[in-house]
């Protein structure tokens, strides 16, 4: 990794610093043959004095498939050595405002083919007590392969409430088309004091009935999976 930082010689100027620089990453079997590989070039990373961004990047990938797998219900990625690149640019808020997050979107080859991806977050804050997140996942892939063009979205829902320092309770909603179904994850956790720990969790999972239009019809949804977990985590020291 590399990084080159410039920061703003004037308390006056509404950008405080720019980066530039590169990482990367490889991954390689027993035999020390490639299995796969990322070089991120950081082309422009720009911040203001309340480290919101706006970040530019270049990433080429290489990856080694010994096996074709099924990346999506009927499309099978052929065995093959693969190299790809794409475009980023994303625009982040700080979470030192009430409402932060970000939109990232990214263009580019995939395998043989293309994809343009678009990853969004919200986070409101409402108050100290309550946190809203929402996060939408969404890849349009183009593909050679016989039915290789398809669009895969992931929803998610979070509602954090925070009652103290040591109390809170956390719910997780989440949707995916490729599986058509929903997931539900409430957890309630109290730290009695450091190392002592209670939690009650509760997990629900659905079937969703998906219109010709892919909205989820809320009358369709049929319950498949229910469990409620209680958990204690006790340190004794002697």
């Amino acid at each position: 990794m590399f990084r080159y930082r410039e920061r703003s010689k004037t308390d006056h100027s509404p950008i405080h610093w720019v980066d530039v620089g590169w990482d990367s990453w490889l991954v390689t079997d027993v035999d020390n043959k490639l299995e796969s590989g990322e070089l991120g070039l950081r082309l422009l990373d720009i911040a203001n004095r309340q480290d919101d961004k706006l970040t530019l990047r270049w990433i080429a990938s290489e990856e080694r498939l010994e096996e074709e797998f099924e990346i999506f219900p009927g499309v099978v990625i052929p065995v093959g050595q693969y190299q790809f690149s794409r475009g980023e640019i994303s625009l982040t808020a700080k979470d030192v405002h009430p409402v932060s997050g970000r939109v990232l979107m990214s263009y580019g080859q995939f395998y043989a083919g293309h994809r343009l991806e678009t990853d969004a977050r919200l986070i409101w804050r409402l108050s100290r007590l309550y946190q809203l997140e929402l996060d939408w996942l969404q890849s349009d892939v183009r593909l050679p392969e016989e039915s290789g063009d398809f669009t895969s979205r992931v929803l998610r829902g979070r509602l954090l409430v925070t009652f103290n320092t040591r109390v809170f309770w956390d719910t997780v909603l989440q949707y995916d088309n490729i599986s058509n179904s929903v997931g539900m994850n409430s957890r309630l956790h109290w730290e009695v004091e450091p190392g002592n720990e209670i939690y009650l969790i509760f997990n629900h999972g659905f079937n969703a009935q998906v219109d010709d239009d892919e909205s989820i019809d809320e009358s369709r949804l049929r319950s498949t999976s229910s469990e409620i977990i209680g958990k204690v985590e006790w340190t004794f020291r002697f």
